[in-house]
């Protein structure tokens, strides 16, 4: 995944970590970005059924 992300067209990587559930936020001050992931593999159906 490292080298689809690498390889993506920047206007393109938006899409990619949404899909993926990942939500990036940048302090341009602090000069970090904040990741958190938020895995939506349970958001259809719940794991431990109904």
């Amino acid at each position: 995944m490292a080298e689809v992300i690498k390889k993506a067209d920047p206007a393109d990587r938006n899409d990619l970590y949404t899909q993926m559930g990942l939500h990036l936020v940048y302090d341009p001050l602090e000069r970090v970005v904040a990741v958190e992931a938020r895995p939506n593999m349970y958001q259809s159906a719940c794991p431990r059924g109904a």
